[in-house]
C-alpha cells in the first residue's frame, strides 16, 4: 500500500484479523464448553488464518480478487450477530465486522479503483 489511507486500512485488517485468530485459537482450548462450540472456534480460527494469509500475500500485492475475497471474512463477522444467542457477544462480532469493513473501504482506491482505471 502506498497511500496513508490504504496503509491504515490494510493494517486495520491485518491487526484485527490476527487478534481474532488468536482469540479463536484460545477459545478452542479455554472457552469452548462442548464439541459444537469447539468446532465453531476451530472454524473461525481457520477462516481468520485464511484471511490473514490472503491479506499478507495477494492483498498486499494489490490483487483485486483478494480485495473481493476478503469481504467473505468480513461478512462472516457481521452475519454472526444474527446467530449468536448472547447479545453482547453478537454485538461485538457486528462491531468487529464494521471495523473490518471500514478498513476494507479505505483500501478501495488503491486496489479496485486502480484496477478499473487500468482496464479502461
Amino acid at each position: 500500500m502506498t497511500s496513508i489511507l490504504g496503509r491504515l486500512g490494510w493494517w486495520t485488517l491485518v491487526v484485527v484479523t490476527a487478534l481474532m485468530l488468536a482469540n479463536h485459537l484460545a477459545g478452542v482450548f479455554a472457552f469452548a464448553e462442548g464439541d459444537d462450540e469447539q468446532l465453531m472456534f476451530v472454524m473461525f480460527a481457520l477462516l481468520n488464518l485464511y484471511a490473514l494469509i490472503v491479506l499478507l500475500l495477494p492483498f498486499r500485492r494489490r490483487e483485486p480478487w483478494a480485495w473481493w475475497l476478503t469481504w467473505t471474512s468480513i461478512a462472516a463477522f457481521a452475519v454472526s450477530y444474527f446467530f449468536i444467542t448472547d447479545p453482547s457477544i453478537g454485538l461485538l462480532y457486528l462491531v468487529i465486522g464494521g471495523v473490518l469493513a471500514f478498513g476494507q473501504v479505505l483500501t478501495y482506491r488503491e486496489i479496485v479503483r486502480r484496477d478499473l482505471v487500468t482496464i479502461s
